[in-house]
This record gives structure tokens, C-alpha cells and sequence, in this order.
């Protein structure tokens, strides 16, 4: 039965498609004793020639499907073999994505973004790559020697970024974890670290003239390791600590 797709031509679609090849060695060896051929097992990366929906769909798979002992099914479609699925083997502590259709977790919303499934727009690489070749090159310029021999450079920062004002939010988990570990008796002694670390000049108080000043603050908390010979308790500061009110 001869199946008829209306195709529209554009000189480029997207981006590669990243291939997964069949690394498994008992799905290759129960594909071939099935005697099914797949049309394509290389792990290279390809063009994306032809984008078919799910309108299409129903139009090239047939009725021959065989779910394989690995876990993957087999489906055999109008231009060739296809699998999908993950293995279960237990002969290799990962499960192998194996491909043609890339099997992936995700969202809700993901699902929608073509960037999870490695379809990217041209235009968005092109700008990744500006900014990567322009973060090598702030690298280059900002590295230096110290007389130790230690190599020197300041963090990394986005300045196009404006961070949002999260003074308020911050001080409310301080208090909330202030109040958890002086309920636990540990409150002096996690204190005591932060008087270590400003011995050591390592943290400093912001000076009172400074209190009001526009600033971005990293919150933490205690992480408590009695086995530890050295420090039994550390502070852990999140940096990716969110106010939900100025950030979406």
C-alpha cells in the first residue's frame, strides 16, 4: 500500500540529531537471531533530512512490533525497522538509551521544547558558541601566575545578569535555621566556625555604612559529620537559591 506525506522544503530545519547507537551486546545478538536488519547503527551525528509528525505517524508503522527479552521493542515501520525503549539488561549496570527514537524522561513542559530532545535552533548554537569562545577568551586575558607558582583568576560572572534584591527572603531562612539549630544545641558551636573563618580573614563584616546597600546573599546551613576528625559541623551555602517573588 503506497503511502502519500505532503512535504514542505526548507533549506534548514534545525540542527544534528544526536545518534544513539546499540551498545548492548544480547539486543544485538536477539536482533540478529530474529533475523531483523535496522537500517541505521551508526552513533554519528546527521542532518535532519525530514521532520514527520504525529499526524503521519499512523501512516508508516505497520502491525509488526516484538518486544525483545532486553526490554527494547522492535517496530517495524514503512521505512525500515525502528527500536525504542531502554534495556534491562542486567549484564550492564546502566540502561543503555538505544535509539532511532531517542527515550528520554521528561516534564510536562519539556515535552513541548524541542530543545529535550536535541532539536536546537541554529541561531540559539550560533550564540552559545559566541558566548563559549567569549568566556575562553576573558579566561586567557584574566589568568595569571602567582610567584608560588598558583594560577590566579577571578570568578566567573554573567554582567549582562541583573540579580534581584534578596536581602528579605534570605534573613527569613536565616532565622528559620538559626531557630532549628539552637533547638538542637548547636547553635554556638556552628557560630564558632564563622569566628575561625573571620580570624583567617576568609569572610568579614560588612560595615555598618554598607548594611543597606544593594547586595546579593547566599544563604546556608549546617551540615553536621561527627565522624569528622576535623570540623563535625560546616556551613553549606546555597547559590541557587531562589526569592520567587523577583524571580520567575
Amino acid at each position: 500500500m503506497l503511502t502519500q506525506l505532503r512535504c514542505y522544503l526548507k533549506r534548514k530545519y534545525v540542527g544534528l540529531y544526536p545518534k544513539k547507537k546499540i551498545v548492548d551486546i544480547h539486543t544485538l545478538q536477539e536482533l540478529k537471531e530474529k533475523n531483523i536488519t535496522l537500517s541505521d547503527l551508526e552513533a554519528m551525528e546527521h542532518d535532519i533530512e525530514l521532520l514527520l509528525g504525529a499526524d503521519v505517524i499512523g501512516n508508516i508503522l505497520t502491525d509488526n512490533s516484538l518486544k525483545l527479552s532486553s526490554g527494547v521493542t522492535v517496530v517495524q515501520t514503512k521505512l525500515g525497522y525502528t527500536v525504542i525503549g531502554k534495556t534491562n539488561t542486567i549484564h550492564n549496570s546502566l540502561c543503555n538509551n538505544v535509539v532511532s527514537l531517542h527515550c528520554a524522561n521528561f516534564t510536562v513542559t519539556d515535552l513541548g521544547n524541542l530543545d529535550a530532545i536535541g532539536i536546537t535552533d541554529p541561531n540559539e548554537d550560533a550564540k552559545r558558541k559566541h558566548a563559549h569562545f567569549d568566556f575562553l577568551n576573558q579566561f586567557k586575558e584574566n589568568l595569571s601566575v602567582l610567584p608560588d607558582g598558583r594560577y590566579q583568576l577571578p570568578l566567573p560572572f554573567k554582567f549582562e545578569t541583573q540579580l534581584p534584591n534578596n536581602k528579605s527572603a534570605t534573613f527569613k531562612r536565616h532565622q528559620r535555621m538559626c531557630q532549628r539549630i539552637d533547638e538542637q544545641n548547636l547553635l554556638n558551636e556552628y557560630e564558632v566556625v564563622f569566628r575561625q573563618w573571620e580570624d583567617l580573614q576568609i569572610i568579614e563584616e560588612v560595615p555598618k555604612t554598607e548594611v543597606d546597600n544593594f547586595g546579593y546573599y547566599l544563604p546556608h546551613r549546617p551540615v553536621m559529620k561527627q565522624a569528622s576528625q576535623t570540623m563535625k559541623i560546616r556551613p553549606v551555602f546555597d547559590a541557587s537559591a531562589r526569592d520567587k517573588s523577583t524571580v520567575p
